[in-house]
């Protein structure tokens, strides 16, 4: 959701405008799944499952825009927000003294349990590992880009860069002092080719291209035990319909 005010300038013409936005904006899943191993402190699980995951931003942008010639605009923007992820439950696996342990991570404690009906009940501050300060956190961030787009006739070309960094505090720390790399920034590329074959009907093709994948994204799916995987390229491609009114 958001919403804009222009602070300057017209609708139309050569003239510069300023607005100001104001956004929120989020995510949810029922479940993040790492199947693989994961180490901390010595110890290895075997899996985690973080239940419920969700995020939620809110940012401020200031953006500027003007037409450079009779068929291009050209705009660019600046802003700040913050953020905060939370988890409803955190449990994992890991496999111990022959045994297989269902785990339940608690703000004080972990919980284990064997097939066998052996168990055990271990405070947080042994290992010192605090799964929840780990897998959800607030955060800030500041981010800016441009875009052009072109239009002749029933083509409309547009393309875009963004680049965000973000400061998580304490999650970043604590994998950095474990030896572990951070990801704070990330540059996303943007292109969309359109084609108006009715009066308001327009086909498209649009791809998207991000350096760290979904960092900035999708901030639920960064933490503690996930940061590692954030040191890939991802894209996207997309086609479809535009309707205008």
């Amino acid at each position: 959701m958001g919403a804009q005010y222009k602070l300057l300038g017209e609708a139309s013409g050569y003239q510069p405008s300023l607005a100001l936005r104001v956004g929120a904006w989020g995510n949810y899943s029922a479940a993040l799944n790492k199947s693989s191993p994961t180490t901390v402190r010595g110890q290895t699980l075997s899996s985690v499952t973080v239940n419920k995951p969700n995020d939620a931003q809110v940012q401020v942008d200031l953006i500027g825009s003007t037409r450079l010639f009779n068929q291009l605009d050209f705009s660019v923007y600046g802003g700040a927000g913050v953020s905060q992820v939370k988890v409803k439950s955190v449990n994992g696996t890991a496999a111990l003294g022959g045994c297989s342990y269902a785990l339940t991570f608690t703000p004080q404690a972990v919980l284990g349990i064997c097939s066998s009906g052996d168990g055990f009940l271990i405070p947080n501050k042994i290992y010192g590992i605090d799964v929840y300060n780990e897998a959800q956190y607030k955060a800030s961030f500041a981010s800016g880009g441009m875009s052009a787009t072109w239009q002749q006739q029933n083509w409309l070309l547009r393309g875009g860069y963004q680049f965000q960094r973000i400061n998580r505090g304490q999650i970043d720390a604590t994998i950095q002092k474990r030896g572990g790399i951070t990801y704070e920034t990330n540059h996303v590329f943007l292109g969309e080719v359109m084609y108006r074959v009715l009066r308001n009907t327009a086909i498209f093709v649009r791809g998207q291209y991000m350096t760290n994948q979904f960092v900035g994204e999708i901030p639920f799916a960064y933490n503690t035990m996930t940061a590692s995987r954030f040191d890939k390229h991802y894209g996207i491609l997309s086609t479809g319909l535009a309707f205008g009114f």
